[in-house]
């Protein structure tokens, strides 16, 4: 892979030319499974959870060449950068709804969600340049991040219809979630 950049300034051309080489595999791998129950007449069940995998490898070796075409070579370097990626992720979902046996129109809905992601990051650059003009030194660089991201977030909720008549139908509601993101 070839990323070929050219800066016009009058009559210079400042071309750098990077060239990237090295692989790059993911692999993912997903389980789910859910079940829509009907115990009686008036009530419905629909449950649904999935679990994710995924791993990630990215092992890559940049050449950079900088040159001009009035003043020749300005630079040349390298980086070299090792990504490892892992993210697990769970979630499930419950749904109840329980309608009335004596009167049309009411309803009761309960609802639950849990969604837990767990990402890790290792990321590794290695960088060294040398700097030809307009002053000759060179650079390096070296550096480490690591990423744990845990998430959690939760909710569950319900929801109550009355109808009062057949144009009016009183409604009530209520809905708590929780959010917990820990980055260390």
């Amino acid at each position: 892979n070839f990323n070929d950049n050219k800066i016009y300034n009058g009559d210079t051309v400042i071309n750098t030319i990077g060239k990237v080489v090295g692989p790059v595999e993911t692999n993912a791998h997903n389980i789910g499974f859910g079940a829509r129950l009907k115990p009686d007449s008036v009530t419905n069940i629909l449950f649904n959870a999935n679990y994710t995998i995924s791993l990630s490898e990215e092992d890559k070796f940049i050449n950079i060449n900088s040159n001009s075409n009035k003043l020749g070579q300005l630079s040349i370097g390298n980086i070299n950068q090792l990504n490892l990626g892992e993210n697990y992720y769970y979630r499930h979902n419950l749904f109840i709804t329980r309608l009335s046996k004596t009167k049309a129109g009411r309803r009761f809905n309960i609802f639950h969600g849990t969604d837990v992601s767990n990402r890790y990051n290792d990321l590794l650059t290695e960088s060294l340049t040398k700097f030809i003009y307009p002053n000759a030194y060179d650079s390096g660089l070296y550096q480490l991040r690591k990423e744990k991201i845990p998430r959690t977030d939760v909710y569950t909720g319900f929801n109550y219809s009355e109808p009062l008549s057949k144009l009016i139908t009183f409604r009530i509601g209520g809905r708590h979630e929780y959010g917990k993101t820990l980055n260390g």
